[in-house]
């Protein structure tokens, strides 16, 4: 390899790497995440020291079975912080060699900077980034969590002890819930009912099936309109017809959404197959509920679909069309939904859109303790 070629191939390697953040940033950053990571372990020896606590617990079975249920998922989340927090600082500390390799701090500068004396989170005691990783080893973190486990071992033993021990008092019922830990669990208690019950429970349980037919028959003729704001309109119809009923927008948007699935549409609207004219078409429909009535006419989306009749979204823009004008337009539906001029404040309206706020946040379920909190500080921030 000559000269030229080993200059290019530095020069690639050099582009490859992403901007450096200076010195001072990536210190504070290892310092922030230090004193996270500080926190977690805290957290970790404070759950351990309540689980050893349960193990001499006088409480009955079923609420030690929840305590030892809650305990184990709270130790989770902090588990998998620990970790990403692990993680996060071994790939700050990754970037010190690019540093100094780019010039932008020495190996005594930075070795000054790490050594720093620094207040911890409770500003009750000051310490080094060095030290402080130190005292977070993995070995340590290896040895709580081997005691951690130990303790569950012996809490699931004296509460499976308790329920062979106890059995006029406890009993397995049909339904068993289990808490999995490597593929073990315990069972979480239920009382059976009193033999002299049993036929009010039979009767209770043949009441609800009925109610359960009854409501399922009664939302088929509903179709779409599943929001409880919409669908008691028909028994608002045969008891006091002069009750007005309002319908939320957020409601009827995703009623409108379900249609749109159902006609196959969104591929026009979103992705490779995306038609500008469709997407349009369909965002100039969800806004028809903020004008006044006297003009639809004038709205030529609400009339035709935006597509020749030879395009192969035409027949699917008619037929949510169709939809729109039977469902929303001239059937039950067609006095609850328009916003015009409509200025009464909505707590519903608020707390769902708060919840869709943080579903568009969290991007999926049970996020990990770090993450929530984070997102929620956010939003309260904003707010």
């Amino acid at each position: 390899m000559n000269t030229l070629e080993e200059l290019l191939r530095l020069r690639r390697i050099f582009e490859a790497i992403p901007p450096l953040p200076d010195a001072v940033t990536l210190y504070n950053k290892i310092l922030h995440e230090s004193i996270q990571l500080r926190i977690a372990t805290r957290s970790m020896s404070d759950l351990f020291e309540r689980i050893k606590a349960l193990q001499h617990s006088h409480e009955d079975l079923r609420n030690r079975s929840l305590q030892l249920h809650a305990m184990e998922t709270l130790w989770e989340k902090i588990h998998a912080v620990f970790a990403l927090l692990r993680s996060e600082i071994r790939t700050l500390f990754a970037v010190i060699p690019l540093l100094q390799a780019s010039g932008m701090i020495s190996e005594e500068e930075w070795n000054l900077m790490i050594q720093k004396l620094q207040w911890d989170d409770r500003r009750g005691s000051c310490f080094s980034i060095t030290t402080k990783l130190k005292e977070q080893s993995k070995s340590e973190f290896n040895n709580l969590q081997d005691s951690h486990n130990r303790s569950i071992d012996i809490i699931r033993a004296s509460l499976l002890e308790a329920t062979q021990s106890t059995p006029s008092e406890h009993a397995i019922s049909d339904s068993e819930s289990h808490v999995s830990d490597g593929g073990e669990g315990i069972e979480m208690l239920d009382q059976i009912p009193n033999p002299k019950n049993d036929d009010e429970m039979r009767r209770a349980r043949e009441e609800e099936a009925k109610i359960i037919k009854s409501d399922g028959e009664f939302m088929e003729k509903v179709e779409e309109a599943d929001d409880e704001e919409v669908s008691i309109i028909r028994r608002n119809d045969e008891t006091e017809n002069n009750v007005e009923v309002e319908g939320c927008a957020f409601h009827l948007a995703q009623a409108w959404n379900r249609r749109r699935d159902t006609c196959n549409m969104r591929k026009f609207m979103q992705g490779h197959g995306r038609v500008l004219v469709v997407a349009e078409w369909w965002d100039t429909i969800k806004g028809v509920i903020f004008l006044p009535k006297r003009l639809y006419p004038e709205v030529r989306a609400l009339w035709r679909p935006p597509v020749p009749e030879d395009h192969v979204a035409y027949e699917k823009c008619k037929e949510f069309l169709e939809y729109l004008h039977s469902t929303w337009f001239d059937g039950p539906y067609k006095n609850l939904w328009n916003k015009w001029e409509l200025v009464d404040l909505r707590t519903t309206n608020i707390a769902e859109a708060y919840h869709n706020r943080l579903n568009v946040e969290f991007g999926r379920d049970h996020p990990d303790l770090r993450t929530l909190i984070e997102k929620l500080k956010y939003i309260d921030f904003e707010a």
